[in-house]
């Protein structure tokens, strides 16, 4: 009986060891899956740019077209880092180097103000939107442009961008602001105005302090609900045996990507993420901007919901059946450049950003193809405006 019992410790010894030592590598290579203190290192005097500015980061950046336009038209850009066209400053067009906006301006004839800023959500970038609105740097009959990448619901259900993109170089805390329903409406649970180091280094402890906590998504703060990450922490097996039920992991068991589950019909993400893109185009409207949306997709979105005849992703068909005009980058490539059913990452290159070739960013052929696409639109509205005039 003894034996048994010390074989019985022996192996629970062992069993927890090894659970260690897996916790502690998952947390360095998925800390969404496993949470580890290790990878928050904030300090409240490289954080407090962070609370000054209501948007987070980037409310003032702004990128101009030096060209000189002309039609008497201006377009405003807002989006993340994929409206920035990061990594790139300048792209190669017919044997030149040429800015992103130039370039915009070059097609259209437009002025071209881009206010993108990686990082952002479509939250932020609405919230953005709504700045320059107050700022009165939005005129009557300018063209305004709202992006939404695909993952960009991740970004607009976190207050806190650090709980998605872990980084134990970062000294300073990625705090935004979050858009939440009210009544039907959109409200601003807004950035904290100050924390104590105290509370900065609750946040590098456990993700969230108590200012930070309110509305923030459950399942990105560690063992808050089924689904969350894991500690590492006794006991090691079962907060092992938890961290693959991971919301990181599990679509990965189905071969999709993390936020696809976030577009469900039910989830309160999805719904608030529809909300903002709607009232975009309303506040246009009531302004007397012309408004258009697009989403943009990432490598692994084709053949999931871009297909050749086939555009299966959720938020433009709702937008579409609402009469917005909204428009998907991800369905244009599909339907007229199909080589990206079969090689996904043909207009990717993540290699800048410390990914591979096929994550995150276009490269420089994908970004050409998105000013063309961007500057069709622009120039559509011309078109419109046209056929009026002859009517």
């Amino acid at each position: 009986m003894v034996k048994k019992i010390f074989y019985f410790l022996f192996l629970i010894f062992w069993l927890e060891t090894i659970s260690l030592f897996a916790l502690l590598f998952l947390s360095k290579r998925l800390p969404n899956v496993v949470f580890d203190p290790k990878n928050y290192n904030f300090n409240l005097k490289s954080s407090k740019k962070n609370f000054s500015d209501p948007l987070g980061w980037g409310s003032e950046k702004l990128k101009e077209s030096t060209t000189i336009p002309t039609k008497e038209c201006r377009v405003h850009m807002f989006g993340d880092s994929f409206i920035s066209f990061n990594p790139y400053k300048l792209v190669e067009y017919q044997n030149e180097f040429i800015s992103p906006e130039n370039l915009i301006s070059r097609k259209t004839g437009c002025k071209i103000y881009n206010y993108g800023v990686d990082g952002y959500g479509s939250d932020q970038a609405f919230l953005k939107f709504k700045d320059q609105i107050k700022k009165n740097n939005i005129l009557p009959n300018d063209v305004v442009i709202l992006s939404h990448l695909t993952e960009n619901i991740l970004r607009n259900s976190t207050r806190n961008l650090r709980l998605l993109y872990p980084d134990s170089s970062a000294a300073s805390t990625s705090l935004k602001p979050k858009l939440i329903l009210k009544n039907g409406e959109l409200s601003v649970i807004s950035i904290p105005e100050s924390l104590s180091k105290r509370e900065v280094a609750e946040i590098n402890q456990k993700g969230v302090t108590t200012k930070t906590k309110k509305e923030e998504n459950s399942l990105f703060i560690s063992n808050a609900v089924k689904g969350s990450p894991s500690e590492v922490k006794f006991p090691y097996t079962l907060n092992l045996v938890k961290a693959f039920f991971s919301w990181h992991l599990v679509p990965r068991f189905h071969g999709e990507e993390k936020w696809y589950p976030f577009y469900r019909e039910s989830s309160i993400h999805y719904i608030v993420t529809k909300k903002i893109l709607k009232e975009f185009h309303t506040t246009s409207i009531k302004n007397g901007y012309r408004s258009i949306t697009l989403d943009l997709p990432l490598a692994n979105d084709f053949n999931k919901f871009f297909k050749s005849n086939q555009n299966n992703f959720p938020l433009t068909k709702y937008l579409k059946s609402i009469n917005l005009n909204h428009h998907s980058f991800g369905h244009y490539l599909a339907k007229y450049h199909p080589v990206v059913l079969k090689n996904k990452c043909i207009f990717y290159d993540g290699s800048n950003d410390g990914g591979d070739v096929c994550k995150f960013h276009f490269n420089q052929k994908g970004y050409i193809l998105m000013i063309n696409f961007i500057s069709e639109l622009i120039n559509n509205f011309s078109n419109e405006t046209k056929l009026k005039t002859l009517k």
